[in-house]
């Protein structure tokens, strides 16, 4: 990918909702920014202001943009705050490991994913919210379809182990782990049957 050719707004990026337009002009300006320093300063510490700048930024549109959603009861919201989170998380790696290791770190190369991701994102994802904030749908999930879509657990762990346990969930859901996980669920289940059968029978 050709940064350079490709860190322009285009009107077909509009959702034609100016607040949410707005944002994205400002993160494609923060990459710019970023693209800019990495080739002509080399500044680490400018790239780090711009880093923070990226995070707080990307924090601050989100909120907003699922504020917006939720008024205009767009139903699939929660996959929606999915994909925000996937992308804080990466650009939070991306601020620790350019901190430690800056000379790891290829900008040019980070701002490509970082653009790639925002434009398929809006294209594919944001476009979809958009005739639910303009009231061209009005569609919301019933109650049941809500209780089958994601349900309340409560559970008792070991104090000592609850911050782990409590991050292992949060990984699991971001990162979509869970036919991994009910995989490894499986294959435990095995072992015990296989015990059971070598202890029991």
């Amino acid at each position: 990918m050709e940064v350079n050719d490709n860190l322009l707004w285009s009107d077909e990026f509009s959702t034609h909702i100016r607040a949410i337009d707005n944002d994205h002009k400002e993160l494609f300006d923060i990459f710019g920014t970023l693209h800019a320093y990495d080739l002509k300063h080399k500044n680490t510490e400018q790239i780090e202001n711009v880093l923070a700048l990226l995070s707080n930024y990307i924090h601050y549109h989100f909120e907003r943009e699922e504020r917006f959603m939720e008024s205009a009861g767009y139903p699939d919201i929660n996959e929606h705050k999915q994909l925000h989170e996937i992308l804080k998380h990466d650009v939070q790696g991306l601020r620790s490991l350019f901190t430690t290791s800056p000379e790891e770190v290829k900008i040019t190369r980070a701002v490509a994913f970082l653009f790639k991701w925002l434009q398929k994102h809006i294209l594919k994802e944001d476009m979809k919210y958009v005739p639910y904030m303009r009231g061209e749908k009005n569609v919301q999930k019933s109650a049941q379809e809500k209780a089958d879509t994601c349900i309340k657990i409560s559970v008792c762990v070991p104090r000592a182990k609850a911050a782990l346990i409590e991050n292992c969930i949060e990984v699991i859901l971001e990162h979509g782990l869970t036919g991994e996980l009910e995989q490894l669920m499986n294959e435990l289940q095995k072992k015990k049957l296989k015990r059971a059968r070598f202890l029991f029978t």
